[in-house]
């Protein structure tokens, strides 16, 4: 009786044994989620989309400031041009005492 009842203690113990022994480990690192993959990906898209909108961004900035410095200098050319030109009074080359 007692070896029955060792037996019945025994034979489910290997067989448990058995059956974890054979079946297939899992994986260290889990499964990457797509969803997180995902985000991850879009984040990187819009990281690079910011940096070409804050160079364009730049870009614009320059352009304007030209247009700018050339709108004035255009203004004050005109402004030359359309005034008459003023006779300067000349002075003698030689000296009065």
């Amino acid at each position: 009786m007692r070896h029955a009842v060792r037996l019945l203690i025994v034979v489910p113990l290997f067989f448990s044994y058995l059956l974890v022994s054979c079946a297939p480990m899992e994986p260290s690192h889990p499964q990457p989620d797509p969803t997180q993959e995902q985000i991850s990906l879009l984040q990187k898209q819009l990281l690079e989309m910011q940096k070409v909108q804050n160079d364009t961004r730049s870009k614009l900035d320059e352009i304007l400031n030209s247009m700018s410095a050339l709108s004035a200098r255009i203004k004050k050319l005109e402004g030359k041009r359309s005034k008459p030109r003023q006779k300067k009074k000349r002075r003698s080359k030689t000296k009065r005492r």
